[in-house]
């Protein structure tokens, strides 16, 4: 994984690890899917956790919605935050994610991560903050709405700016090697031989350099 990825590698990547846990898991393979899926969520909402701690924040919604992690390359994806006195509101009208499973035939793979990812997210940082998934593009809907029950300082965000933005190379290394210690040892190589051989058919990537 030397070469420069963003947002579409991440996509298929966890697409395709998804299209072949189907594969290859015929008992209960979504439950494996929502494994690898939590736990690569919980992961990065405790390195945002941490960076918090380390900058002597509250773990609260404001420091949370800094702490984002990624950044997609311009008008790749299209959101509004907003609030009212009880809730914070993230509307999505354009998801990068969306657009690139819909591009590689991946839509009904990659939705999984749909389910998943940001209430592992929020666990991992500190509780889930009440987060509900009220609409999402994947699931045939026009927007993305998510909903925490915590409503968020505008002076905050605007005077605190994302801290740290991880190349998306470290959030597919990391994805790729959450599924490694997820999958068990008897069908783990089966797996990740086929995404990688299809991974690689795409983008002329090998990601197990």
């Amino acid at each position: 994984m030397s070469m420069k990825m963003g947002i579409r590698h991440h996509a298929v990547l966890y697409a395709l690890i998804v299209k072949y846990i189907f594969k290859y898991i015929l008992n209960d393979p979504e439950k494996t899917i929502e494994d690898l899926t939590h736990t690569y969520g919980l992961k990065r909402g405790r390195r945002m956790k941490e960076l918090s701690i380390e900058n002597n924040e509250p773990l609260n919604i404001d420091a949370f919605l800094v702490h984002g992690e990624w950044a997609g390359e311009k008008d790749e994806n299209l959101s509004l935050l907003s609030h009212d006195e009880n809730s914070t509101y993230s509307t999505v009208d354009k998801c990068a994610w969306y657009d690139y499973w819909k591009k590689y035939d991946l839509l009904e793979y990659g939705t999984y991560y749909c389910r998943y990812i940001d209430k592992a997210i929020c666990e991992g940082y500190e509780g889930d903050f009440g987060l509900k998934l009220e609409k999402a593009i994947g699931f045939g809907d026009e927007k993305c709405q998510f909903v925490w029950n915590r409503s968020f300082n505008e002076e905050y965000l605007k005077s605190h700016p994302k801290k740290r933005i991880l190349p998306f190379d470290f959030h597919c290394r990391e994805l790729y090697t959450t599924a490694y210690e997820i999958l068990d040892e008897g069908i783990r190589d089966k797996i990740l031989k086929d995404v990688n051989d299809e991974f690689c058919s795409i983008f002329k990537i090998n990601l197990s350099e």
